[in-house]
């Protein structure tokens, strides 16, 4: 998608037609309102309605994790990131998580091989339901890949995050 992304530039909503505005004065944040057009190579301007699903999962994914600063969540949970991403998108996404996991616990639930295959066995935690309780527990190194295949646990969830150190909680379901 980055390719295809000229610029990224706040813009007032003056075309936007009036029953389409945030009237509410208590809902508004300073008075600023977010408005997301894509503008092709030709400056044809395209509104959110014309986007796919897709590239509005991907836009709101990489938006939710690249916030600057203190508006980036301590504590991020994603259900299926791969989901409408293609496969090289995929690799970046596991970069990007990794580039803020310093700066906050992200946790990412997929039953995906191409995503489980992305990330080191010391990320993953598999979810299970043992007995009617939900069980966590991590890969060894010496058989996660193969124990992955051969289980095809009904949930895995990945986390990647270095805060809080290896044993640090995490939320199950």
């Amino acid at each position: 998608m980055a390719p295809y992304i000229k610029s990224l530039e706040p813009t007032p909503n003056v075309d936007e037609p009036e029953a389409f505005r945030w009237n509410d004065p208590e809902l508004r944040l300073d008075q600023v309102t977010v408005r997301l057009d894509w503008i092709d190579q030709n400056d044809n301007r395209f509104g959110v309605g014309q986007l796919s699903d897709g590239t509005l999962r991907a836009i709101a994914l990489f938006a939710a994790l690249t916030q600057p600063g203190a508006t980036l969540p301590t504590f991020i949970t994603i259900d299926e990131p791969e989901l409408g991403l293609h496969p090289a998108a995929l690799a970046l996404f596991v970069e990007l998580v990794r580039s803020i996991s310093h700066r906050a616990k992200v946790v990412l639930a997929t039953q995906s091989p191409a995503l489980l295959n992305l990330v080191e066995p010391e990320e993953v935690l598999v979810v299970e339901r043992v007995h009617g309780a939900t069980q966590l527990r991590r890969l060894d190194r010496e058989s996660s890949r193969s124990e992955l295949k051969s289980t095809a646990s009904p949930s895995c969830t990945t986390r990647t995050s270095s805060e809080g150190g290896p044993d640090a909680p995490v939320c199950g379901c």
